[in-house]
């Protein structure tokens, strides 16, 4: 019951209404008998692993990316899902439980409160500039995912999930959910058919934001401990992302031998850059 009143309260009034057009108001200002029903509701979800149709299904609305570029190209598109509300609400009670913390989630500078593409930027600048004042070279790539967010693998997200001891009736349900989630374009107040979807994160979705920061973890993780790259202070700053846009920093154009990053890293305990 303290999951639900919890997460009403975290609710956002003004938000568009799903496919069942029940606004989120009605749950946000419902009664002590509404949390229990819902409260039963959920908890019956997780023990069957099980959801209804009506509750998975979701409208996308393709937002326009430039305005002033080509509007008949659809990689100048980015899609919206809209769920509804009351889906919203037991995604965010589920994210409480989904949650593990690592040190990997310095690298990721999305989704984290108190966290800004400035602050991202910033520690950019601070790297750079203390190889540059210090006369060294930094190398750096940006790198575009093509497409990330609609490629994740459902099956190798959930065992991620798995293999960081999520509760197994919570993968279940979430495996049941991505598996059936139905959707359809709303163009203009048209619709399109309804149509499955087999990969991806919802962007909108309550879940998107953790479910994509652990979905590429690892990759950050093997860029951070491979002992290449920019090391300021005996901190390896060679990677940094926001959501799916990634940055690598090295002094190196190539990759080094063994014995020149360990030179390297020495002085630079000692702030000082070869």
């Amino acid at each position: 019951m303290q999951d639900i009143i919890d997460a009403c309260h975290k609710q956002k009034s003004d938000k568009a209404c799903g496919p069942d057009q029940i606004p989120m108001e009605a749950i946000i200002h419902g009664s002590c008998r509404l949390h229990v029903h819902l409260c039963l509701l959920f908890n019956l979800f997780l023990q069957h692993g099980y959801l209804p149709a009506v509750f998975m299904q979701s409208v996308i609305t393709p937002l326009v990316k430039n305005k002033n570029g080509d509007l008949s190209s659809l990689n100048n598109y980015r899609a919206i899902a809209v769920s509804n509300a009351i889906s919203k609400l037991f995604e965010g009670i589920i994210a409480q439980y989904l949650h593990v913390e690592s040190d990997l989630d310095v690298f990721q500078f999305a989704f984290k409160r108190g966290h800004s593409t400035a602050l991202c930027t910033d520690v950019f600048k601070q790297a750079v500039n203390h190889y540059t004042s210090r006369g060294s070279h930094v190398f750096v790539c940006f790198v575009d995912f093509n497409k990330a967010l609609d490629n994740v693998s459902h099956s190798k997200l959930f065992s991620k999930l798995l293999d960081d001891n999520v509760n197994c009736m919570i993968v279940r349900i979430l495996d049941f959910w991505y598996t059936n989630q139905m959707c359809c374009v709303r163009w203009h107040n048209v619709f399109s058919k309804s149509f499955m979807i087999q990969n991806g994160t919802r962007q909108g979705s309550v879940l998107f934001p953790y479910l994509f920061s652990r979905y590429i973890k690892e990759l950050l993780g093997a860029v951070a401990n491979s002992g290449i790259g920019c090391n300021v202070a005996n901190q390896f700053v060679n990677i940094l992302a926001y959501a799916d846009d990634v940055v690598l920093i090295s002094p190196f154009l190539e990759r080094p031998s063994e014995s020149h990053v360990s030179l390297v890293q020495t002085c630079s305990c000692h702030q000082h850059v070869c």
